[in-house]
Parts: structure tokens; C-alpha cells; sequence
């Protein structure tokens, strides 16, 4: 992570935060890391669709450059931001 984006980090400035991240991201499109941190940015302000979206075009950018997948740290972090699928409701079953 950039020393900008930990400093507006600590100083609670959590959308300047999104912004030096994303404009690190867009100077290195195939860091990972930086792709981890703008996509935890995101999800700090309440923006995880934006994040999911972040991932999905991150990890079609590596396919087709042949770069490989997403590290699991950061496939992690995707599959955290999913949201919850509602449970089915159990047939037969007693509520109360």
C-alpha cells in the first residue's frame, strides 16, 4: 500500500483513501496487491459491488495477457464481498 493512501487511512479520510489507491492500481493494472487494496478501500466505504467489479475486471485482464489468476489472498477477499445467497427455506419444517 502507498504511504498516501495509510496516511488518509488513519486520518479517517476514507474516500481520498479509494482515490490513491485506484490511481495506484491504474499506474500497475496487473499488481495484485494493489488490486487487494483498492478492492478493501472499496469495501471501507461500502462500495463491494464496485470491489467485485474491480476483481472481475483484474482477474479478465490477467487471462488475457496470460498472466495467470488472482493470488488466494485476493480470491479471498472476492468471495468475502459476495453477498450472502439466502438460505431455502427447509420443506416439511416447523417454525416454532
Amino acid at each position: 500500500m502507498t504511504a498516501a493512501a495509510q496516511a488518509a487511512e488513519k486520518l479517517g479520510w476514507l474516500e481520498e483513501m479509494v482515490d490513491v489507491c485506484r490511481r495506484a492500481f491504474e499506474c500497475e493494472p496487473l499488481s495484485d496487491g494493489l488490486c487487494r487494496r483498492l478492492m478493501g478501500a472499496l469495501a471501507q466505504v461500502g462500495r463491494a459491488a464496485e470491489a467485485i467489479e474491480v476483481f472481475q475486471t483484474f482477474r479478465t485482464t490477467l487471462h488475457a495477457l496470460r498472466q495467470g489468476e488472482p493470488s488466494g489472498a485476493t480470491l479471498d477477499l472476492y468471495k468475502k464481498l459476495q453477498p450472502e445467497a439466502p438460505q431455502p427455506a427447509v420443506a416439511g419444517r416447523n417454525r416454532g
